[in-house]
């Protein structure tokens, strides 16, 4: 069972991996895709992906190529600029 107290014992891709599956989905709305992209930019900057936690370069490694390959059934010209807006973020983030 999760503890919020053991987190940095847990391999990040346990957790990212969905919103990277979401991230990389052809299938996926621009707005939805926006939400995982958001929510992957707020764990990096939380600190959720330490340097020490096991697998951390394997977790970068797939946070970076799924914002390299993001796909989205692009919906609404304002909307899908802020999902790219957003895939900057979280390079920029990730690259930290």
């Amino acid at each position: 069972m999760f503890q919020w107290n053991d987190w940095w014992e847990r391999d990040p891709l346990s957790y990212l991996g969905p919103f990277l599956e979401v991230i990389r989905s052809v299938e996926t709305s621009g707005p939805i895709t926006g939400m995982a992209l958001s929510t992957v930019h707020r764990l990096l900057s939380q600190g959720f992906v330490d340097k020490a936690a096991p697998s951390a370069s394997a977790a970068m490694h797939s946070i970076a190529d799924a914002v390299a390959h993001c796909r989205f059934e692009e919906t609404d010209h304002d909307s899908d600029e802020v999902v790219l807006a957003k895939i900057l973020q979280v390079r920029f983030a990730g690259s930290q």
